[in-house]
């Protein structure tokens, strides 16, 4: 039986083992995340960061191909 965990943005009930979602510390403080949010979280974070590149709508532009080319 796995341990359940409690979101600490939603309050919803989830495992870790059998759902993924994340927990540890922040500073001293104990904190979890359901799936749905910590995915919610990581998009703000990216968004903020302005690494919010849409890769299904991507046109490239000359001297690009260079920033890909370690992709393969």
């Amino acid at each position: 039986m796995s341990d359940q965990s409690v979101c600490n943005i939603c309050s919803c009930d989830f495992s870790l083992d059998d759902e993924g979602g994340i927990d540890g510390y922040i500073g001293i403080l104990y904190f979890s995340l359901c799936p749905t949010c910590f995915s919610g979280i990581v998009d703000m974070c990216d968004q903020l960061r302005g690494d919010d590149m849409d890769v299904t709508n991507y046109e490239a532009k000359p001297g690009d191909e260079d920033s890909f080319s370690n992709l393969d």
